[in-house]
């Protein structure tokens, strides 16, 4: 069985991002405070993630948002984790 890796869904990224931020959090995606695009520039890091005419982009994005690590891959996967603040 071949293994395939997860498709973006028609959802933006950032959306799924604040989405899993907040339910971490207990809270609804409108109540989180900063808002995600005090840490990121929210617009670019959706672009980023877009399929191109030429297929699908590769790469990731980690960056810390609200005590959370936030990777973002190319290939779908949202994981958000628990900062390590002891770096």
């Amino acid at each position: 069985m071949i293994a395939t890796p997860p498709q973006r869904s028609s959802e933006a990224v950032s959306l799924e991002i604040v989405t899993k931020v907040a339910e971490r959090n207990g809270v609804e995606p409108e109540e989180l405070t900063p808002p995600l695009h005090s840490a990121i520039d929210t617009e670019a890091l959706n672009n980023l993630f877009e399929p191109t005419k030429n297929g699908p982009r590769e790469g990731a994005v980690t960056f810390e948002y609200n005590g959370y690590t936030v990777k973002v891959v190319a290939n779908g996967s949202v994981d958000v984790e628990i900062a390590d603040l002891s770096q």
